[in-house]
């Protein structure tokens, strides 16, 4: 045997012999790569399996965002339950992804649906095969493609209710699910812990008056958030279990929420954006200081801007007061700032983004929607190894 295959062999198993240096290697691996390693070695998967390597993987890889999961509302009888955007452009990637998130292990149900989705879980709604009254709830990890079905709520009813996932990286085997039912001029809020595996009754609140505010949650700080019809906010801290008023965004004057609109979280800061399409016709990021103390105005971008980046649109609208454009994602990039991911509508539609960085827009790929299914969802899709 030569020297330096001795010296090679030597090497190797220098670090195969480090659970150390192995450790350090795994943190920078993909979460979808790293579960499929734990079939390595019963050494392998034991590192891999440790609380303290989820933590440090989860942290290290909490902001980056992959794509888009569009969730259709309607069953897989007219369509896939849902569809993969890559933010990258990479539509080889999309193709493999959509063929892997179909809800197939989802035992006895026609199609499922997402309802919401945090830093990677995604929380979702299974209608039964036999009976279509027979509905389930359940947490799906699309990384692992590991679920977790949800006992229904203590108090349960269809006509008004909203749930939100409240999941955080550094806790990877820890999730609670809010469920937030409105009756008249009070709101009955339940949450459910993974850790005791039950519902219980965290608060009952009176509100101002019946609206549609707990619309759609947003988990950040510790809370879920909601925007309002009527832009009011209001804040849940799931470890104090209550319900508190927050400030609103300096919404422009006669402002309908029926106008584009996007309420999410990126990077650890919360976002707000809103069209006014009453005086400027720009987007409008709001992003709120982290002590509540109010809303400023983070970026703005005006729809002529995106109408000039792609003539074609505005040639096929004539002009922008007849053009579409719906806010899917706000992400914040460390290095490159902001990018806002925008859907236009049309057939085909486009999906770009606008890069507040370089003032650049990129196409990322046409879209068009299922035919019968003109209702759909888009969720931010974030690998974790977290384990159920």
């Amino acid at each position: 045997m030569s020297s330096s295959l001795q010296k090679y062999l030597s090497s190797a198993d220098l670090i195969a012999g480090n659970d150390d240096l192995i450790t350090e290697i795994l943190l920078h691996v993909p979460a979808k790569f790293v579960i499929r390693l734990k079939l390595v070695s019963k050494r392998w998967l034991s590192l891999i399996s440790d609380h303290n390597f989820l933590v440090r993987h989860n942290l290290r890889n909490a902001g980056s965002i992959s794509g888009l999961i569009i969730s259709y509302l309607q069953g897989r009888q007219v369509s896939p339950s849902c569809t993969y955007i890559p933010i990258d452009g990479n539509q080889e990637s999309a193709l493999a992804l959509t063929r892997e998130i179909t809800f197939d292990h989802v035992p006895n149900s026609s199609f499922s649906r997402v309802l919401h989705s945090c830093n990677g879980l995604l929380l979702c709604w299974a209608q039964g095969h036999m009976e279509p009254a027979a509905h389930k709830f359940y947490v799906f990890n699309p990384t692992t493609n590991q679920f977790s079905t949800l006992p229904l709520p203590l108090i349960y009813d269809r006509s008004w209710t909203s749930f939100c996932l409240a999941y955080e990286a550094s806790k990877p085997t820890l999730y609670r699910v809010v469920c937030v039912q409105l009756c008249e001029s009070f709101c009955n809020i339940q949450m459910y812990s993974s850790d005791t595996g039950v519902w219980e009754m965290s608060c009952n609140h009176g509100i101002d008056e019946f609206t549609n505010e707990f619309y759609h949650g947003v988990f950040w700080n510790g809370a879920i958030h909601w925007i309002g019809f009527s832009g009011c906010c209001y804040r849940f801290d799931v470890d104090q279990k209550c319900l508190q008023r927050m400030p609103s965004p300096l919404l422009p004057e006669d402002w309908n929420i029926c106008y584009s609109h996007y309420f999410e979280e990126s990077l650890g800061n919360l976002y707000f954006v809103a069209f006014d399409n009453t005086r400027s016709s720009n987007f409008i990021v709001f992003e709120m200081n982290r002590d509540y103390s109010g809303w400023f105005v983070k970026h703005q971008l005006n729809i002529n801007t995106i109408l000039a980046a792609f003539p074609d649109i505005a040639e096929r609208y004539h002009g922008f007061d007849n053009v579409c454009i719906s806010i899917l994602l706000v992400v914040e990039i460390e290095g490159e700032g902001m990018r806002l991911v925008m859907y236009i509508h049309g057939e085909p539609g486009k999906v770009i983004f606008y890069s507040f960085g370089d003032n650049a827009f990129k196409k990322l790929c046409d879209f068009v929607c299922y035919s019968g299914v003109p209702w759909w969802n888009a969720f931010k899709y974030i690998e974790t190894s977290s384990c159920f």
